[in-house]
């Protein structure tokens, strides 16, 4: 299964949008197509919020956003674990999807 690197684009950082995730630094994902890889980095770092109105309701998730995050994938790199593993800082994190 492909292994892909997302990693927040530089002058994107200060986009509101990384309001709702709890981090916003590289991370390595086990997915199918850089489309999945995304889903899955939102359903791990986005911050759920309680309100359907309000000044984030128009913001778009960051992860998904090509504008905020570069996805590549990671040519020759092993597997690390199931579709949906999550690395962040060395460490594998499980994930839900």
């Amino acid at each position: 299964m492909p292994v892909f690197h997302l990693l927040p684009r530089e002058d994107g950082l200060r986009h509101p949008a990384w309001s709702m995730s709890w981090h916003s630094k590289p991370c390595t994902i086990v997915a199918d197509t850089p489309k999945q890889a995304r889903q899955f980095a939102n359903g791990a770092f986005i911050i759920p919020i309680r309100s359907e109105t309000g000044p984030l309701q128009d913001l778009p998730l960051p992860w998904s956003s090509a504008e905020l995050v570069e996805a590549r994938r990671a040519p020759g790199m092993a597997e690390f674990g199931q579709n949906g593993a999550l690395r962040i800082d060395n460490s594998m994190q499980p994930m839900l999807a």
